[in-house]
C-alpha cells in the first residue's frame, strides 16, 4: 500500500501550531544533502527518535501548485515547539544544532515553520 506524505505546511494546518522539520538544507542545495533519504546518519537518528519516544513521520517539504518535488528524507518531529521544551532541547544537544539551524551532518538542517507562516501561504495559493 501506498504510504501517503503530507507536507509540512499542511501539518501545521492541520494541527494548528507551529511545526518542527529535519531534513536537507533547501537554502544552499548542498551536495551532501541529496543523499539524506538513504543514509545512516538519518537512520541513526531514527532510531534516537524511537528511543527517545519522538514521535515523528516522514513529511514533504512546503506544498506548491507549480512545483512538485520527490520525497528527500524530511521528517516532521511530532511535538509542539518550545526553546525550553525538554524534548527539543535532548534534539538540538543529539543533533549539535547550531544558531544558523546546522546539523552535525552536512547539508542537513532542522527548521522551524510558524503557523502564521503556513497560514498565509494558503491564503495567497502557494
Amino acid at each position: 500500500m501506498p504510504l501517503l506524505i503530507e507536507h509540512i505546511d499542511d501539518i501545521a494546518r492541520r494541527l494548528n501550531r507551529d511545526v518542527l522539520l529535519i531534513g536537507p538544507d533547501r537554502m544552499t542545495d548542498s551536495h551532501h544533502s541529496l543523499n539524506w533519504k538513504d543514509s545512516v546518519d538519518r537512520s541513526g537518528l531514527l532510531t534516537w527518535l524511537d528511543e527517545q519516544n519522538i514521535n515523528w513521520e516522514p513529511c514533504g517539504w512546503l506544498s506548491s501548485q507549480s512545483v512538485m518535488e520527490g520525497y528527500r528524507g524530511d521528517i516532521y518531529l511530532d511535538f509542539p515547539y518550545s526553546a525550553a521544551d525538554t524534548r527539543y532541547l535532548h534534539l538540538k544537544a543529539f543533533v549539535q544544532e547550531q544558531e544558523d539551524g546546522s546539523t552535525k551532518w552536512a547539508g542537513v538542517k532542522i527548521y522551524l515553520f510558524s503557523i502564521r507562516f503556513c497560514q498565509n501561504r494558503k491564503a495567497k495559493g502557494l
